[in-house]
């Protein structure tokens, strides 16, 4: 049975449960979230030119990359203390460093233009963008899902 001055179903007339700010940092990182550096290995081979024996050679500097970057992610976000909570301050952040670096990472072919596919600086600067894409994939996972993507054991095939 309702209230006096509560009615039978939903929430109060003139009564917002969900506030402006919440509302437009959702909608900030709900049009950033496909805006990711990650192109795809296609664009790697033919655009940016790097070559796949590269590519094949810095795969181990990128595995390893991967887990100790999952630890540091992982004990970054348990120690976030903030008034607005603990993952949503990288909601937030996403969209203000994802997409400038998205930005000059496309244009890496351009500033990079008629090099050889094994030319040093050019390989330099795809692995560090690269690495940064795996450091802002975790960031981005722990910011939507919580500390469980890095605390999970994968499945080995066997």
């Amino acid at each position: 049975m309702a209230g006096k001055n509560q009615a039978a179903h939903g929430p109060p007339k003139g009564r917002r449960y969900i506030k402006t700010a919440e509302t437009v940092g959702y909608i900030m990182f709900d049009s950033m979230d496909k805006v990711r550096i990650g192109p795809g290995q296609e664009w790697v081979d033919r655009i940016l030119n790097v070559s796949m024996g590269m590519q094949a050679l810095l795969g181990p500097i990128k595995r390893v990359w991967d887990i100790i970057n999952d630890f540091l992610v992982a004990a970054l976000v348990e120690k976030t203390r903030t008034r607005w909570g603990k993952f949503r301050p990288y909601l937030i952040l996403y969209p203000l460093y994802g997409l400038p670096m998205t930005l000059v990472y496309f244009m890496l072919p351009f500033i990079f233009w008629g090099t050889d596919n094994t030319y040093l600086p050019k390989i330099l600067m795809w692995l560090a963008f690269d690495l940064f894409n795996e450091l802002t994939g975790t960031i981005f996972q722990i910011a939507r899902m919580g500390c469980a993507p890095t605390s999970r054991p994968t499945r080995m095939n066997a």
